[in-house]
Order: C-alpha cells, then structure tokens, then sequence
C-alpha cells in the first residue's frame, strides 16, 4: 500500500485532531441530552460489598489507583474530573472538603471509596500516616528491598561509565548481571545518584 501526503483526501483514514469545529459538532450533538445526575453515576459505579469492607470504584481511574469522577468541562472545553474518594467523603457529609485539607484511607486501598474507610486530615497527618504504614518512597541504595546492586557494585558502574572510551551499557550490565536499561538509569542518575554526588 503507498503512504498518502499529509494533505491526503483517499478516506481510508481520518485526522483525531480536535479543532474547535470538532468542539462544536460534539457540543450540538449532545445538546438536549440529559445527563445522569452526579450522584447516581457515582454510585453506579461502586461495588459495595459488607458495611466494615471496601467498596471499590469501578469507574476510570488514575495510575496511582485513585478513581476519578467526570464532573463536566470547563470554558476551554477540557474535561474535568474529582477523584472518587473526595467526591465519596463530600456526598457522605452533605459539605465541601474544608480547604487544605485531604481525605485520607484508613484502609490504604487507593480505589476504596467506603465513607467509613475515610477522614479528613491535613497533609502532615497523609506523610505521618504514609511513613507510619511504611507506603513512603522506597528507601534509597542498599536499604532499599528492592536492590539488585550494592554500593560498590554501582560505584565500580560509575567509574565504568566515566572511563574513555566507553564501555557499551550492555556489557557493563551483562558484567553485574542486570539490563542495560538500568545502567541507563544510573548513568541519569534516576536512580542510585546520590552516589554520583561523592
């Protein structure tokens, strides 16, 4: 099959770039439909399960876990959206989350959005909860459960990455018994950079 010119007419493929004739073909078409009310299709898509047990969001949601609530757009057009355990604790006490502050999980179950799992708290109180229930940043080097590497394995990388001419990634990982990508990722000092700092 011959590649089309930029400017290409066949039809057999279309352009998904939004332009604000897009915007408003979208907008006529859906003028005059009635939308759920916010609250049912929140909790049409909850699975609640026991009063004591999490009830899940099984709506979209973000890469952290956290659900999320289309809510509408704004004046550009662009989608809005709450995350579900915030929209959760507000329907549940009938008021707005008090500015500065968070809702918190008693149960640690980013998707939960059961009313009893949740409280309001400030952010020192969401770090003191996350450090306390070990969900912090992974500790950093060796201290880290994770770690392949030990320090003087990362050191010996280091130098390796520094002598002239080069050695290939792949044979410094090939070496120490890892991938290249993460040789890459101490060359960027993405991780193990606090020792590039000695």
């Amino acid at each position: 099959m011959s590649k089309c010119s930029p400017n290409c007419t066949c039809g057999r493929h279309t352009s998904y770039t939004r332009t604000d004739e897009h915007r408003a073909a979208a907008a006529a078409r859906t003028r005059g439909v009635t939308r759920r009310p916010l609250v049912e299709r929140f909790w049409s898509k909850v699975a609640k399960s026991g009063p004591d047990d999490c009830w899940l969001w099984t709506g979209a949601a973000e890469v952290s876990g956290y659900g999320k609530v289309f809510t509408g757009r704004n004046a550009d057009g662009r989608s809005q959206f709450v995350k579900a355990h915030r929209l959760s604790w507000e329907l549940a006490h009938g008021t707005p989350i008090p500015d500065g502050l968070y809702v918190l999980h008693a149960c640690d179950n980013p998707p939960c959005v059961n009313p009893a799992h949740l409280r309001v708290g400030t952010l020192v109180e969401n770090v003191a909860d996350r450090v306390e229930r070990k969900r912090s940043r992974k500790s950093q080097g060796e201290q880290n459960e994770n770690a392949k590497l030990t320090e003087a394995q990362v050191r010996q990388i280091i130098v390796e990455l520094q002598r002239l001419p080069r050695r290939s990634q792949a044979s410094i990982a090939a070496q120490f018994g890892i991938k290249q990508p993460q040789v890459s990722r101490i060359m960027r000092r993405e991780n193990w950079g606090h020792l590039w700092d000695e």
